[in-house]
């Protein structure tokens, strides 16, 4: 039997352009796949944990002492479980407020407090973004936290990727 017949076919049965046709498919579908499994391998989204500050403004005392270190955080309006409270920090709240020369001035407001809650999230962090439960974790985000005696409207003030 002959390599070629009188039509052009390889062994009287393939054309020899339609062959390498069929073989460039599969060889770039094969390529695809490797690259795809390699991606996948390679994780573009990890999930570690975050250190999350939020800022509550101008609070009173009473509220500061319901928050407890430790305890479990709550966030967003489902009651997304964050993380435990690893620090609060407490600082006087001040505004601006006019002097006698029509300057702007901050001034601390007696009895009120701003309060930093830091707390220890376990999120996924990836190219574009962090996030918990597909809801994105950016500075200047306003949410609800909770806690056993709190709930407060707070706003994100840092995000710090890569805690142990």
């Amino acid at each position: 039997m002959r390599l070629l017949d009188d039509r052009g076919r390889l062994w009287g049965r393939f054309n020899p352009w339609n062959a390498a046709l069929v073989l460039v498919v599969i060889v770039a579908l094969a390529l695809g796949l490797v690259r795809l499994v390699a991606v996948r391998q390679a994780g573009l989204a990890q999930t570690e944990d975050v250190l999350v500050t939020f800022e509550v403004p101008g609070v009173r005392q009473a509220s500061i002492d319901a928050v407890r270190e430790g305890e479990q955080v709550y966030g967003f309006e489902n009651q997304i479980p964050l993380g435990p409270l690893v620090s609060k920090r407490v600082e006087p709240h001040r505004e601006p407020v006019p002097t006698a020369t029509g300057q702007l001035v901050l001034a601390p407001v007696p009895g009120r407090y701003d309060l930093y809650l830091t707390v220890k999230v376990r999120a996924v962090a990836g190219p574009n973004a962090v996030s918990v439960s597909g809801r994105h974790l950016k500075i200047g985000v306003k949410l609800n936290i909770t806690g056993r005696l709190f709930i407060f409207e707070a706003v994100i003030a840092d995000v710090e990727e890569g805690t142990k």
